[in-house]
């Protein structure tokens, strides 16, 4: 018989995949059964309905209206918004970019009475410029990453407690590997059964297309 922990970390997985708000009955009942978490048997004999239906799955609500449909939400009810508020960084970061790269090229059509001072003040623009300009390529990268931590999440034992490298650590951990293709080796420090904080290890490949992110080969260790 199925572990309902299991279940839900995959469900928990596929609607991180997918992007989606929920699953439905028969769309859940298809992907446990394509990866072997239920058997054929307990798919046609309706194992994971009566399950939603004594309420096993806290996280699952049915329809009011005609026809009833079964909805299986994320037990993480934050996931979605962290999804959305780190696509909305990267958004506003490029914007930012785009913003100082217009404001270099209108210094570039002025004429200055440069004194000792105002070069040493240009120099020190330019290079918060140039720090922006850089970190663009990397805007991706870094949404790549915290997007993984969602999946890395899943798999810990108290998700709430985990915490993650810092943003120029992180920067670290992540190998370009192709267009938008990334590799992240990392770690993260949680609760174990134990109530200890312990650190872990984990890599994944992290795959960026638009709206769509694709984390593959997660291993946590």
């Amino acid at each position: 018989m199925a572990n309902i922990e299991e279940i839900t970390r995959k469900i928990d997985i596929e609607l991180i995949k997918q992007n989606k708000n929920y699953l439905t009955l028969g769309q859940a009942n298809k992907m446990l059964f394509e990866k072997g978490i239920i058997s054929e048997i307990e798919k046609n004999n309706g194992f994971l309905k009566g399950l939603l239906e004594n309420k096993n799955i806290k996280h699952a609500k049915c329809t009011e209206s005609s026809p009833r449909q079964w909805r299986i939400f994320s037990s993480n009810k934050n996931w979605k918004k962290n999804t959305t508020s780190l696509k909305q960084t990267a958004a506003r970061t490029n914007s930012e970019v785009r913003r100082k790269n217009k404001s270099k090229v209108r210094g570039k059509n002025k004429e200055w009475n440069i004194s000792g001072k105002e070069i040493t003040i240009g120099v020190i623009v330019l290079m918060i410029i140039g720090f922006f300009i850089l970190d663009n390529g990397k805007s991706d990268s870094i949404l790549a990453y915290n997007v993984a931590t969602e999946y890395v999440k899943v798999n810990l034992r108290s998700p709430s407690t985990a915490e993650f490298p810092g943003t120029f650590e992180k920067k670290d951990h992540i190998i370009s590997v192709g267009e938008n293709i990334y590799i992240i080796n990392s770690w993260v420090d949680s609760q174990n059964g134990f109530g200890a904080i312990g650190r872990s290890r984990w890599s994944c490949k992290v795959i960026v297309n638009g709206d769509q992110i694709e984390v593959e080969n997660l291993r946590v260790q």
